[in-house]
């Protein structure tokens, strides 16, 4: 059984790395577009929460290039893009 997330989403961007699914920002059932990054370990079951992106965003393209983690464009309430 997967563990129940720290906070729903969707429009998140995923992704996999060293054996972890990581969720980075999307919007709450509310509209609240999100700046967190989890990850859930599929062997313990277990939710772990990183630092924040600097601006909340969903719809984002993200990708691991050197063990480090790119998020690229999006959109929030502001229709504020970037990349970090």
């Amino acid at each position: 059984m997967i563990a129940k997330m720290p906070e729903p989403r969707f429009s998140m961007g995923i992704f996999s790395h060293g054996g972890l699914v990581y969720l980075v920002g999307g919007c709450t059932h509310s509209r609240r577009h999100m700046q967190e990054l989890v990850s859930y370990d599929p062997v313990s079951g277990e939710w772990r929460t990183y630092a924040s992106m600097l601006v909340p965003r969903s719809q984002m393209g993200c990708a691991v290039l050197d063990d480090h983690l790119y998020v690229v464009g999006g959109t929030n309430r502001q229709n504020e893009v970037s990349g970090e």
